[in-house]
């Protein structure tokens, strides 16, 4: 059951720590400025999508990203160490709560954790559903979306995902996710086979 529970909070992980692309002005050490849409951040680099292509930046090649965080580099933001829940302001903590709910991560988590109490035996219901609280997940992931979105952008994104496209988004990504990972398995089964034809 532990095994279980560690999984599916490994899940809620996923769902809320994936930031989704949105559009960005990149700042190159070299003079030059890529526009595109970030759809990966880790510690050493990003990916941004460019016109439908996929490219890859080194931190050590940005000067910085996006204009709100003008005299940081994208090194020094990802760095950045997480604010506590009481040095964010109540404005951005509603926003940023109202964001988690706009995104489908909030249902989400309620089903994983409704899911998990289902499977428990009834004399320790209780005690797991007094170990697994919401809200407590929800604080910690409040700091997360602190340190990689400005207040501006958390309110443009909370209006992307209540818009139209924004919840056609939410609904049919796990399908997209899905039909990609089939697909790019296909793909890389066919290639293997070819390769060891040779």
């Amino acid at each position: 059951m532990i095994k279980r529970v560690m999984m599916a909070l490994f899940v809620v992980c996923a769902l809320c720590g994936v930031s989704p692309s949105y559009a960005e002005t990149i700042y190159l050490k070299n003079g030059k400025k890529v526009e595109g849409k970030i759809i990966d951040k880790k510690t050493n680099y990003i990916k941004v999508m460019i016109k439908g292509i996929p490219f890859t930046y080194f931190i050590d090649e940005i000067e910085k990203i996006g204009d709100e965080t003008a005299g940081m580099s994208s090194e020094d933001i990802i760095k950045q160490p997480l604010r506590s829940l009481g040095g964010i302001s109540e404005e951005k903590k509603q926003l940023i709560r109202q964001l988690i709910e706009a995104n489908g991560a909030l249902n989400s988590i309620n089903s994983i954790f409704a899911d998990i109490l289902s499977k428990v035996p009834p004399d320790q219901l209780a005690y797991y559903q007094s170990i697994l609280q919401v809200d407590d997940i929800i604080a910690r992931i409040i700091p997360v979306y602190d340190k990689y979105y400005t207040q501006t952008e958390i309110m443009e994104l909370v209006s992307f995902y209540n818009s139209p496209l924004g919840k056609k988004i939410i609904e049919l990504t796990p399908a997209l996710m899905n039909d990609t990972m089939l697909t790019t398995a296909k793909y890389f089964e066919e290639k293997v086979a070819i390769l060891q034809k040779k």
